[in-house]
């Protein structure tokens, strides 16, 4: 039955079918009957009443034999429609090729993958659609095929009619046609969006390869048992250990000489990576030291383990553990732990008061002698700030440098200020104040070193009375070192004297020795006793005025290390006689004293 035919037409042709055969059969009983007549003739009517039904019960089996014969020629047509159906609807393109590789066949799928009509198909060499980088492919699959009679498959590249190109896979077997000649029977399989996904995963894989073998973080595979059956380079440098060196170790090995944190050490069975096989829970981060044997030194790492499973399964088949080496940070750690333990001893270190305050002028660090200049608790310094503590009269001086400061215009600053203390006694001191930057330029916190100068300012005050007593004395003073060259003299010596004060500085006292200039002289001199460690001279002299002319007793108490003396001139109106005075050093206890000079002696 011909599929291309309409129903009409198949009809028609089966109409016409049976009457043909009707008339032969017609004819060839004509015949027949016009050769038997005579015997016919001779018959009995009881043999042709036999006969009669004889053929009748036949033409009964006739019909029953041609109703089955129809029956089977209807399945045989419908079984023929469906596998017509079957091969020019299939969803892979079948073609039959003969033994010169020329197309005898092609269903309709063929020809919709080649974008051409299944009559410009047959009679054409297959290779035509085949393109030509894969001809020597095509080639040697199709003689392998031919000498082998095996099934053969392969991948090439086709050519539409458009010049489009697309992947088929191409499934040929042997056969043979009604003549007996050798074919191909071939399938035709568009497998390019299969291509473009294989290609796609290996360019991922390719990508994941990279990144595994490149990444700086170490990367571990162990199986179902705990042994390693993978590890990136990156693994390899931080552990010491080659991949050949690393397969089929476990956790459990002792060469691993694995640590806690905290130095005590670590099982093999509480590793992260055996901890994850067990728990079937991720792990990490955690923190554990390894022997490295190349570079001989336990090395650091921050560790990450993750089980992997099956489909369907509950119990990991694998477990991967990522780790960073951490042991320049441990390092930097443990240098800044070290750094500020040194920083902390030097910051409670009495020297000086020593604080840590906010841009807002709170208090966020003291330290023990901060507290004793102020007479604070630490609780009760945070209590307060630093303003509060300030004599009204000095706390805008200071809040003007500490805007300077904070402006950026300046990065440090000295200052004079008083404090208020606890209980209620104001003290003088002397602080210095810097800052520390965040990235952004501005202030983080203020450190500032403070020192009680209150004995010093007193001190300080003590001096300027004296030297304005001095200054105003009706006496006539100066001050001479050891070689007798004048240093200082008072007003009232340019008046006995004559000499205006910038004449005789510098110059030796032989000059002050006319009697009609100084009449009478008592010198109060000092010299050096026991050394003190600061290295400071502290000269103590003291003198009687002598009651006779030229006659003097110095009283001297010193303590310095440097070969320096010094004397003060102190004149009445009396006579001297004309002779140079040379000073005679007594013993010190040999007159009470009567005046005190303290000076710092100047290197010699």
């Amino acid at each position: 039955m011909n599929r291309d035919k309409p129903v009409g037409q198949q009809a028609a042709d089966e109409h016409n079918s049976k009457v043909s055969l009707r008339q032969k059969a017609e004819a060839q009983f004509r015949k027949r009957e016009d050769l038997s007549q005579e015997k016919l003739d001779s018959l009995s009517p009881e043999t042709l009443r036999a006969s009669l039904h004889e053929l009748r019960v036949h033409q009964i089996e006739l019909e029953i034999q041609n109703e089955e014969l129809r029956a089977a020629q209807a399945d045989l047509d419908a079984s023929r429609a469906r596998y017509f159906d079957l091969y020019d609807m299939a969803p892979v393109g079948y073609c039959t090729v003969s033994e010169k590789g020329l197309i005898l066949e092609a269903n309709l799928t063929a020809a919709t993958l080649l974008r051409r009509e299944r009559d410009a198909l047959v009679g054409r060499r297959l290779s035509a659609f085949i393109s030509k980088e894969d001809h020597e492919l095509y080639y040697r699959f199709r003689k392998k095929l031919l000498d082998t009679t095996q099934p053969q498959e392969c991948d090439l590249r086709m050519v539409r009619k458009d010049g489009t190109v697309f992947f088929a896979q191409l499934s040929a077997t042997a056969a043979q046609d009604e003549a007996g000649a050798p074919v191909c029977r071939v399938t035709l399989n568009d497998i390019s969006e299969r291509r473009r996904a294989e290609n796609e995963i290996l360019a991922s894989e390719e990508k994941h390869r990279r990144l595994f073998e490149t990444m700086a973080q170490g990367v571990v595979y162990q199986d179902s048992d705990g042994k390693i059956i993978s590890a990136n380079p990156a693994a390899q440098k931080i552990l010491g250990l080659s991949l050949d060196e690393m397969n089929g170790k476990t956790s459990m090995d002792p060469d691993w000489m694995t640590v806690r944190e905290d130095g005590s050490p670590l099982p093999g069975q509480e590793h992260p990576s055996m901890t994850a096989l067990h728990t079937g829970k991720t792990v990490g981060p955690f923190v554990m030291g390894v022997k490295n044997p190349r570079a001989s030194c336990t090395v650091w790492i921050s560790v990450n383990a993750t089980p992997l499973f099956q489909p369907n399964e509950t119990k990991p088949f694998q477990v991967y553990t990522t780790f960073d080496d951490i042991t320049a940070r441990k390092n930097a750690e443990a240098k800044r732990t070290e750094s500020d333990a040194r920083f902390r001893s030097y910051f409670e270190l009495p020297l000086h008061g020593t604080c840590i305050t906010s841009p807002e002028k709170g208090w966020l660090e003291v330290n023990d002698r901060l507290c004793e200049i102020l007479g604070y608790t630490r609780q009760e310094i945070f209590s307060k700030t630093w303003a509060e503590m300030t004599l009204p009269g000095d706390l805008a001086a200071d809040v003007a440098q500490f805007d300077r400061i904070l402006s950026g215009e300046i990065g440090q600053y000295q200052l004079e200020k008083r404090f208020i203390c606890k209980d209620g006694t104001v003290i003088w001191t002397e602080i210095s104040v810097g800052c520390v930057r965040k990235s952004d330029g501005t202030v983080d916190h203020f450190i500032c070193l403070m020192e009680d100068i209150t004995e010093r300012k007193k001190a300080e005050e003590s001096l300027l009375n004296l030297r304005a007593a001095v200054e105003q004395s009706a006496n006539t003073i100066a001050i001479t070192d050891i070689r007798g060259n004048i240093e200082y003299v008072n007003p009232a010596f340019e008046k006995n004297t004559g000499y205006t004060r910038p004449r005789p500085l510098g110059k030796p006292t032989a000059f002050s020795n006319p009697v009609s200039r100084m009449r009478n002289f008592t010198a109060i001199s000092g010299r050096p006793s026991r050394p003190e460690k600061s290295g400071r001279a502290s000269f103590t002299t003291g003198a009687r005025m002598a009651r006779s002319i030229g006659s003097w007793r110095p009283s001297l108490r010193s303590r310095t290390t440097r070969e320096k003396r010094s004397a003060i001139w102190r004149s009445r109106k009396t006579s001297l006689s004309r002779k140079p005075w040379k000073p005679v050093w007594p013993q010190p206890s040999s007159v009470p004293r009567l005046a005190t000079v303290q000076r710092a002696s100047s290197s010699t």
